[in-house]
């Protein structure tokens, strides 16, 4: 009998673990893969005020729904941006089968993507006038 209990409890901590887990955490993680570009080549990147690297970058940056990116360079005014993001379709499917990784996904911000290539334009800072 206590074998039984012990198969049994470990089964439940496991389909709990299960339940648990978001799906997109899980299959996306909590950053993605991104490409950022500009027309000035060798601008300052920084995500969530945290520099990243310069144009043009490939890689990867934290999901979330407020992340601001700001791109600089001596010269140039300096862009700054919300980036767009839209709820991963894992995400739905984890409502249906996974109630609780939906609320992981949520709470964690792995329920976000990006899109994959972003482009920032940068315009020189007029001179001042004499």
């Amino acid at each position: 009998m206590k074998r039984r209990a012990k198969v049994l409890l470990t089964f439940a901590v496991f389909i709990a673990s299960l339940f648990s887990a978001g799906c997109a955490a899980i299959l996306r993680g909590t950053k993605q893969k991104v490409s950022i570009d500009s027309n000035v080549p060798g601008a300052e990147i920084l995500i969530n005020d945290k520099k990243i690297g310069v144009t043009p970058f490939v890689g990867r940056i934290p999901r979330g729904v407020d992340t601001t990116l700001v791109v600089r360079k001596r010269g140039y005014r300096t862009r700054t941006m919300v980036l767009n993001s839209s709820v991963e379709p894992i995400f739905f499917g984890n409502i249906f089968f996974f109630a609780i990784g939906s609320v992981t996904d949520y709470l964690i911000d792995s329920m976000y993507k990006y899109a994959g290539t972003i482009q920032v334009d940068l315009y020189p800072v007029a001179p001042l006038p004499r």
